[in-house]
C-alpha cells in the first residue's frame, strides 16, 4: 500500500495546477520589460555590493530559502517507503 501512496502522489504532481489565481486582463497591457546587456546589470550590481541594507536583505532571504529547503526535505515517508521509492529510481536509471 505504500508504494501505491508514492506512485500517486508522483502522479498527482505531474498535473497542471488549479489552485493559481486566473490571469489579469490589464496585465496584458503592461509594455514588455527592457532588456539590459548583462554587463550593464552585473555593473549595477556591483556597484550595490556595498549597501549594508542590502546585504542583510540577502542574507536574510538566504536564511529563509535554507529553512524552507530543511521543511521541505522533512519528509512523512516511512522508512520502507524511501527504500521503495530508491529503488524504482535505481531501476529507471
Amino acid at each position: 500500500m505504500g508504494a501505491t501512496a508514492v506512485i500517486t502522489a508522483l502522479l498527482a504532481g505531474c498535473f497542471a495546477p488549479t489552485h493559481l489565481p486566473p490571469e489579469d486582463p490589464a496585465a496584458r497591457d503592461l509594455p514588455t520589460p527592457e532588456l539590459l546587456p548583462l554587463s550593464r546589470v552585473v555593473a549595477q550590481a556591483r556597484a550595490q555590493e556595498g549597501a549594508p541594507d542590502m546585504a542583510a536583505g540577502i542574507e536574510a532571504r538566504a536564511a529563509s530559502l535554507n529553512a524552507r529547503a530543511a521543511r521541505l526535505r522533512a519528509t512523512s515517508l516511512t522508512q520502507a517507503e524511501r527504500d521503495a521509492m530508491t529503488g524504482m529510481q535505481a531501476r529507471h536509471r
